[in-house]
């Protein structure tokens, strides 16, 4: 009895029909709403967030959805990070959660509450539920092109298609990737010195309008300025705009003698009183094997950027010039460097290029930092130094060598 009895269960679980995965029908009081939050003191929060909020007190739903989320847990998290095939994720909390969480951090948050009609709401809500399922809500993140803020405006344009007017008064006046980059940079000086150092000439392109929503305060400014038709008549998108977390903004102060361009000035003094004062000990040059595998390291690592990595943004790096992976051959070659006949040509030829590129510096497709100028006028000096004391050197060992050959051949005439 127990055999016939599990086959009907089994038969009944088949064809009974599934619970349903669809969202549920938001009531007419639903609200849709933008929610910008502000910058916060880490490196990963300093351009702000974005994120969506449905309300429907009537159904009890009130959760805010947002795309920039990733796990510090996942399997080789900085691997993934350093070569841009790190997933972010889509999240969703409760809105109490998510104010409290902004509270806390004193970052400031503002609701932009949005003109939709209640179809619209519907469908937008669908997507997102829809999204948050496990198999959706992961996603290949890019910073400039597909982020927590230029994913909030592709939903809405899917959504509402050409209903939804994007006007360019938000734009005060044209930028390019970089200089957007470094108006949220002030208070972190040493972070847009690394991002400078990284990124590309590509970046130094000017971004289109639609490009400047990658940033959550012009996604904010650029609602602000939409529209959306409706029977024909332009309705202001944005219907009504709410400071959810009232806080300070960040301040930008950053002590000059802090910033890169002043450590970097002053290694550099340091550095010219030191090669005028200290004639270079050609067995030795300990100085110098750090200059070169600092500044050789790190153009490895702008070559990987740009070799071996899918950050689209890294290539085109005008940098390896000067930070050039062949330093690390410099340092190598340092520690033999007085058995090396000729060697002060290598050094003539690196102090040749980068005296080149600083004198080409306004003319390259590639917004340099500032900071840069001390680093290869270090590099320069340097080179200097060892070119005319190694030329010295070998020009000496030369003369001595032909003084003993025209005696040998003096001997051997006689």
């Amino acid at each position: 009895m127990k055999r016939p009895f599990s086959i009907l269960c089994w038969i009944l679980l088949c064809v009974a029909p599934l619970p349903s995965i669809a969202a549920p029908t938001l009531s007419n009081q639903a609200e849709v709403s933008l929610m910008t939050c502000d910058s916060g003191e880490d490196l990963y929060a300093a351009f702000g967030h974005s994120a969506i909020r449905v309300h429907d007190p009537i159904k009890s739903i009130d959760n805010v959805y947002n795309y920039g989320t990733f796990d510090f847990d996942t399997p080789g998290f900085y691997v993934k990070f350093m070569r841009g095939k790190l997933n972010y994720k889509m999240d969703k909390d409760p809105f109490r959660r998510f104010q409290y969480a902004y509270n806390i951090r004193n970052r400031a948050v503002v609701q932009q509450t949005l003109a939709l009609d209640s179809a619209a709401k519907q469908q937008l809500f669908d997507m997102l539920e829809v999204n948050y399922l496990p198999e959706n809500r992961y996603y290949l993140y890019d910073f400039f092109f597909d982020n927590c803020s230029s994913r909030i405006r592709d939903i809405f344009v899917e959504v509402l298609g050409d209903s939804l007017l994007f006007e360019s008064e938000f734009i005060e006046e044209q930028k390019t990737f970089r200089q957007l980059l470094d108006q949220n940079l002030t208070s972190k000086q040493w972070s847009d010195f690394g991002i400078d150092l990284a990124l590309g000439a590509d970046v130094d392109q000017i971004a289109e309008p639609v490009n400047y929503m990658f940033l959550p305060e012009y996604l904010e400014s650029a609602f602000d300025n939409a529209f959306v038709l409706k029977n024909g008549e332009k309705i202001p998108f944005v219907k009504q705009k709410t400071t959810i977390v009232d806080k300070p903004p960040i301040s930008s102060d950053y002590p000059f003698w802090k910033r890169p361009i002043f450590v970097f000035s002053l290694l550099f003094l340091l550095i010219l009183a030191w090669s005028f004062y200290r004639p270079p000990n050609l067995d030795k040059l300990y100085l110098d094997k750090l200059i070169f595998l600092i500044v050789g390291t790190a153009g490895l690592i702008l070559f990987l950027l740009w070799a071996a990595t899918d950050h689209s943004t890294t290539d085109n790096n005008f940098n390896i010039l000067w930070a050039n992976p062949i330093h690390l051959l410099t340092f190598i070659l340092l520690f033999k460097a007085s058995k090396i006949r000729r060697i002060y040509l290598y050094f003539l030829f690196f102090a040749v290029l980068n005296t080149s590129f600083l004198l080409l510096w306004s003319l390259l497709p590639q917004t340099l930092h500032i900071a840069f100028i001390p680093i290869m006028l270090t590099l320069i000096l340097r080179c200097g130094v060892l070119y005319y004391y190694f030329r010295k050197t070998t020009l000496k060992e030369d003369s001595v060598t032909e003084q003993l050959t025209a005696s040998l051949k003096d001997i051997a005439s006689k």
